[in-house]
């Protein structure tokens, strides 16, 4: 009797777990969505590092819909076999996260270093790429460290004196393409350098920590499928006798 009343508590416990593993999936598609377009201002970002991560994310999140309809399948049909299914669905997706997170730690210095590297290009290609208005209009910055980077690009050597008009303070809209880098607090004088690698630091520091939330609640759900299963096991033994 009270191996029944402990495999019913573990079941309806399993069937609770499941409401955030359907929650987890949900936060992880959002995620996916999010980092997508977050990670599309500027471009700057190689559009490799930023699908590699938003494919994994929906790919676990099946992953997970696909372990909560298999988790409920077991626990009613009170089938160990099906909730084996579960707890190896669980591992495989527990290490795609593994893997995920790690591979961010150990590529998101080598992300971040390329930044420069870029927005010192789209500056140098200003006029034919206008990624550099995008992003001094949204972080509020000109230059890639200073202002005055944009004295050593060819734009600057056709407008003498000046700075594109993204970098004007408020951003005011005029007849003007550009503004006078000799009227101080008519612009931005800090780079967009340290803005762009912190928002992109905090972009994958975000996807890191909502990955091992999830993995805190699947090694819980993975805790409770094997304990049913061994009750249901237990269960099963003893009605043979």
């Amino acid at each position: 009797m009270s191996q029944e009343k402990d495999a019913t508590y573990t079941r309806f416990s399993l069937y609770s777990f499941n409401f955030l593993f359907v929650f987890a999936a949900i936060t992880v598609v959002t995620l996916a969505v999010w980092l997508s377009v977050a990670m599309d201002n500027g471009k700057l970002v190689d559009t490799y590092h930023v699908y590699l991560v938003v494919y994994c994310l929906v790919a676990i999140a099946i992953l997970i819909l696909a372990a909560c309809v298999v988790s409920c399948w077991g626990a009613w049909n009170e089938n160990k076999v099906v909730l084996y299914v579960f707890i190896i669905l669980m591992w495989i997706i527990l290490i795609m996260e593994l893997a995920l997170a790690i591979w961010i730690f150990y590529n998101i210095e080598q992300i971040k270093g390329s930044l420069h590297h870029t927005m010192t290009y789209k500056m140098r290609n200003y006029g034919n790429d206008t990624t550099m208005d995008t992003i001094q209009s949204s972080y509020e910055c000109c230059g890639v460290q200073y202002y005055t980077d944009w004295h050593n690009t060819t734009w600057s050597n056709a407008h003498p004196g000046h700075v594109p008009l993204s970098c004007c303070q408020g951003n005011t809209k005029s007849r003007d393409t550009k503004c006078n880098s000799e009227e101080k607090g008519n612009y931005y004088i800090y780079g967009c350098e340290s803005k762009v690698v912190y928002y992109v630091g905090f972009c994958y520091s975000v996807v890191m920590a909502i990955l091992l939330v999830t993995l805190f609640v699947q090694v819980v759900g993975i805790t409770l499928a094997y304990a049913l299963s061994r009750l249901i096991k237990d269960q099963h033994l003893v009605s043979r006798r």
